[in-house]
């Protein structure tokens, strides 16, 4: 359980990044690498 909360957060903060990149001018470059960052949880 704790390792979930744990991805969960991860998540969290990578979505934070997507929306942050919208502000971006890089914004294809931070969807990206942000995209790439995200764990999926349905793989554990």
């Amino acid at each position: 359980k704790h390792i979930l909360e744990e991805l969960k957060n991860k998540n969290n903060d990578e979505l934070k990044k997507l929306l942050d990149a919208n502000s971006n001018k890089d914004i294809k470059r931070e969807l990206k690498s942000a995209k790439e960052s995200l764990v999926d949880l349905n793989d554990l």
